[in-house]
């Protein structure tokens, strides 16, 4: 008996098999990213202000930065933001990440590293639990030099008090060249599950952008 025309016809459906999981897969991964550009803005991090949270890379032409994809949400308490600002000395907005501390009409100092928080309609300062903070550095900025539990700082209507993670290089509330920031000014709220999945984003993101796209530079 002769299965030498079976043999040919199996290696034949093996090759269909795998170029057709090929054709779905890229399939996938087009709707994916297609979906994403229509939902979502991507937005590359710069810069070691939201560290050990988010990597920064160098400059925008530098691999390394984490990616993170932003939504049309209204701010709460311990989300990530961009912000689009109006740099008033360099004359320039500028794009910048930070995480919500304190919202409209809350009241808070810092003290030691460390800070407290009063709610807005609550009675008492608590103090904040920032277990995302840079734990390697050496935060001591009290806010102004001036604020405490009876001269305490709050946000103002509309405004939004917002502090990087890596407290020793952000520039952020703390500073009087920034302040409160107003809520207009807030581009998107970072999504929880690009924060999740922010390695695998990277990898992928980095070998289109950096990889593939530096083969046409």
């Amino acid at each position: 008996m002769n299965f030498l025309p079976l043999k040919r016809k199996n290696k034949k459906s093996v090759k269909s098999i795998i170029l057709n999981i090929f054709i779905i897969i890229f399939a996938f991964f087009v709707l994916l990213n297609l979906w994403l550009a229509i939902s979502f803005d991507r937005v590359y991090v710069i810069g070691e202000s939201m560290y050990p949270t988010l990597n920064g890379a160098d400059n925008s032409k530098s691999s390394g930065g984490d990616y993170v994809f932003i939504s049309d949400a209204s701010p709460k308490h311990g989300d990530i933001v961009v912000i689009n600002k109006y740099d008033e000395a360099e004359k320039t907005y500028k794009t910048l990440i930070k995480r919500v501390i304190a919202l409209e009409g809350d009241s808070l100092y810092i003290l030691d590293g460390k800070v407290w928080i009063k709610y807005k309609g609550k009675d008492e300062f608590v103090e904040l639990n920032e277990s995302y903070v840079n734990k390697n550095g050496n935060f001591t900025l009290d806010y102004n030099d001036y604020a405490s539990e009876q001269n305490p700082h709050v946000v103002c209507t509309d405004g939004l008090f917002l502090l990087g993670d890596n407290r020793d290089v952000s520039k952020d509330s703390r500073y009087d060249c920034y302040g409160d920031f107003n809520c207009d000014e807030v581009m998107g709220v970072v999504t929880n599950w690009s924060l999740r999945f922010k390695n695998i984003i990277r990898g992928w993101y980095t070998f289109w952008d950096f990889t593939i796209g530096g083969l046409f530079n």
